[in-house]
């Protein structure tokens, strides 16, 4: 983690990204959570090995809650049903 924040500072200070292009992101990414309240999606975009499926469900064991800026509540209420409804299959 610290690799990436350093290397998220040396982009910052070589002004490798332009406020333009993080601002038209910014705008893009909050349109698109004002259609969807939580983007889930696995945690890796490759099918998951042996280990990481779900023995009796064949389903991934984790994945990747997104949801805008502020909606901590939504994003920790999704992770604790999706929990519940999980530990329904152990």
């Amino acid at each position: 983690m610290r690799a990436h924040v350093r290397l998220g500072d040396a982009v910052r200070e070589r002004n490798l990204v332009r406020d333009a292009a993080v601002q038209s992101f910014a705008a893009r990414v909050q349109d698109f959570f004002a259609a969807v309240d939580v983007y889930l999606s696995p945690v890796s975009a490759i099918p998951p090995i042996t280990v990481g499926v779900h023995p009796q469900v064949g389903t991934p064991l984790s994945v990747q809650l997104a949801a805008a800026g502020g909606a901590e509540r939504t994003v920790l209420g999704l992770a604790a049903l999706i929990e519940r409804l999980a530990s329904r299959h152990d």
